[in-house]
């Protein structure tokens, strides 16, 4: 099956077990990783979505969004500077402000474990949205610059998911992924989630 015809699959049985559909929250905490983790620190998560269930799979489809702040609060940079033959390095210094990142997101996931009311399901999914950082250069008497940027972002997670089911209504899972994502410069930005959530279903079957 593939990928655009998975999305219209899940459209479709969400529209159609409208009566019978989930919505849930998890709050995570991000660890960014690569690039953005020499620069931000940890930082709390917040995803919403609606979901369904069929059989042994698990999908959804929601919204996801954190903020994460500056590791430090300045770093030391350099300029190389190329002036009729001789280079010249420049010193200079890099403050970071904050960097928000939100995006949708589809997932699949399917139960290898079920031993009720527990199941352990593994997963992966797509995502795309935008991330915006903020931050200030100087260069000693050559360049002062303020720089507000958005930058689109889109890629792809890995997850694995520990549900408990409560009731014909609850359900409550510990969750915990690996997200790799790529910017428009081609820049990845790696971060790993770790959360808690739960999920309400409008109208169970019994």
């Amino acid at each position: 099956m593939n990928l655009t015809r998975s999305i219209l699959v899940l459209v479709m049985l969400l529209m159609c077990n409208l009566t019978h559909a989930q919505f849930g929250v998890t709050i995570s905490q991000v660890s960014p990783n690569g690039e953005i983790g020499q620069y931000f620190k940890k930082a709390p998560a917040v995803s919403v979505y609606t979901m369904f269930d069929e059989d042994n799979w698990r999908g959804r489809a929601g919204i996801f969004y954190a903020r994460l702040s500056p590791r430090i609060d300045s770093a030391p940079v350099y300029m190389v500077k190329e002036d009729g033959g001789t280079t010249t390095i420049i010193p200079g210094y890099l403050v970071n402000h904050n960097m928000g990142m939100g995006y949708i997101f589809i997932d699949y996931s399917y139960r290898v474990v079920k031993v009720k009311p527990v199941g352990l399901y593994l997963g992966a999914g797509m995502m795309a949205g935008m991330a915006r950082v903020a931050y200030d250069r100087e260069f000693e008497a050559v360049l002062t610059e303020s720089v507000n940027r958005n930058m689109f972002i889109g890629g792809f997670k890995v997850f694995s998911m520990l549900n408990y089911k409560i009731n014909h209504h609850f359900d409550v899972f510990g969750e915990a992924g690996c997200n790799l994502t790529l910017n428009t410069k081609y820049t990845s930005l790696l971060h790993y989630t770790f959360g808690v959530g739960f999920a309400y279903t409008i109208k169970a079957e019994k």
